[in-house]
């Protein structure tokens, strides 16, 4: 199931920002069918019966979605969306963890947590795209003597977020937010 299946956007008119009304918010496909809620996710459970790792990979979701956001706005820092791409792949790893019931280490690097999974339960992750979302978990907070990312580059964090998601998700359907 494609990830994008899982989330459903939603932004209360009133809060969301001028540059998210009307077509760019029609665009990021925003749904103004519940008033008040920053965000909600499509599952028959409620968020307080999730398990901890689906609320985990909700919270991964989350990220990733206003991650697509931002770069689609192009109103903020694109850099704020590489932070978040990296924040959603780790987010996503962290919930594997937990579904295989192993504690998610108190650490940021992709690669290190990967390294925590059973061989058995290890998502089929590209390494690259770990190597490629890594750095941004500093040079999206502590960017002021760097350039901000391009669209292209932006896109490319997202795209490699969503893959990390989707290898995660193949392997612990536990995970899946709709059942």
């Amino acid at each position: 199931m494609p990830l994008a299946m899982l989330l459903r956007p939603t932004i209360c008119s009133s809060r969301a920002p001028p540059t998210l009304r009307g077509t760019q918010r029609d665009r990021a496909q925003l749904s103004m069918s519940r008033p008040n809620t920053a965000w909600r996710f499509m599952s028959a459970t409620p968020p307080d019966e999730l398990s901890p790792a689906q609320r985990w990979f909700a919270l991964a979701v989350q990220d990733l979605a206003a991650a697509q956001i931002l770069v689609a706005d192009g109103s903020a820092a694109l850099r704020i969306a590489g932070f978040l791409a990296q924040q959603a792949a780790e987010k996503a790893l962290k919930a594997g963890l937990f579904a295989a019931s192993i504690a998610a280490p108190r650490i940021h690097g992709l690669n290190q947590i990967l390294a925590r999974y059973p061989s058995t339960r290890s998502p089929n992750v590209d390494a690259d795209d770990l190597d490629l979302l890594d750095p941004w978990v500093m040079d999206g907070r502590y960017a002021a003597d760097l350039p901000d990312l391009s669209r292209a580059e932006a896109d490319r964090l997202l795209l490699a977020a969503r893959r990390v998601l989707d290898s995660v998700l193949a392997s612990e359907p536990s995970l899946d937010l709709r059942s």
